[in-house]
C-alpha cells in the first residue's frame, strides 16, 4: 500500500507499507527497509562485522537508510558514518519517514559520490557502495579509475562492499564489469550472494590490494 510518492532524481520514489512495515521502492527495485534491508544484513554478517567493530564508515548511497540503521540500531556499532547521496529527496525521505533524524554519529553529503571520492580527507575501515538507477549501477561504477579510488579509500585490513544486481542482460553485465574491473586491479574478490538477485562484492582485506589511483 503506498502511502506517500515522491520525485526523485531518477524517477517516482514511493514510500509503501509491505509486509507490515514502511519501506521505500522504485518502479523495479526496493531502495530501503524491505529486501535491500536483508542484503545488508546478510552481508554485514557474512563478513563478520559485528566482531570487527570498524572505527570509521563510508556509505556511498545512503537511500532511506538501512544500512545505517542496520549498523547503528542491529550491530551497535558507534563509529562515525559519513553517508554520500546524490539525491536529496531520498535524505528528506530518511529523515521524514524512516527516522534518520534519531539516528546519532551520522554525516550526511549530498554530492555525486563519483565526485567526491578524490575529496574526501580520510580513508575508512568500512566502505558500502550501494548505488543505483532504479535497479541499475551507474556505468562509472565500473570504470577502473572509480575502482581505484574505492580501494584507496578502504584502510589496510579494511573491508569494501559493492552492491549489484544481476536480474537481467544489462544489470549483469554491469555487475561482471564491476567484478572483473577488481579483479584487474589485483584485489582479492569474493562475490556474496545474500539475495538470489543480488551480488555483492566483497574485496577482502580493502587497502592491502589498494593501487595508486
Amino acid at each position: 500500500m503506498r502511502i506517500a510518492r515522491y520525485n526523485g532524481r531518477s524517477g517516482n520514489l514511493d514510500v509503501c507499507f509491505q509486509y507490515g512495515r514502511k519501506v521505500l521502492n522504485t518502479a523495479n527495485a526496493n531502495q530501503s527497509f524491505g529486501s535491500l534491508h536483508t542484503v545488508w544484513q546478510r552481508a554485514f554478517s557474512a563478513i563478520g562485522l559485528k566482531k570487527k567493530k570498524p572505527g570509521s564508515l563510508l556509505l556511498l548511497g545512503l537511500g532511506a537508510g538501512s544500512a545505517v540503521r542496520i549498523l547503528r540500531k542491529e550491530l551497535r556499532c558507534a563509529a562515525p558514518i559519513t553517508a554520500v547521496e546524490a539525491d536529496p529527496m531520498m535524505e528528506r525521505i530518511a529523515r521524514e519517514h524512516f527516522g534518520l533524524n534519531d539516528v546519532p554519529g551520522v554525516t550526511v553529503i549530498i554530492a555525486d559520490a563519483f565526485n567526491v571520492l578524490t575529496s574526501l580527507p580520510e580513508a575508512f575501515d568500512l566502505v558500502v557502495v550501494d548505488v543505483f538507477n532504479d535497479h541499475l549501477i551507474p556505468e562509472q561504477l565500473s570504470d577502473p579509475k572509480h575502482l581505484g579510488q574505492l580501494l584507496a579509500l578502504t584502510n589496510l585490513g579494511g573491508d569494501l562492499l559493492v552492491n549489484t544486481m544481476a536480474v537481467d542482460e544489462a544489470s549483469t553485465r554491469l555487475s561482471d564489469a564491476v567484478q572483473f574491473g577488481l579483479l584487474r586491479s589485483g584485489a582479492k574478490v569474493e562475490v556474496l550472494r545474500p539475495m538470489p538477485e543480488n551480488r555483492v562484492m566483497w574485496v577482502v582485506g580493502g587497502g592491502e590490494t589498494k593501487r595508486p589511483v
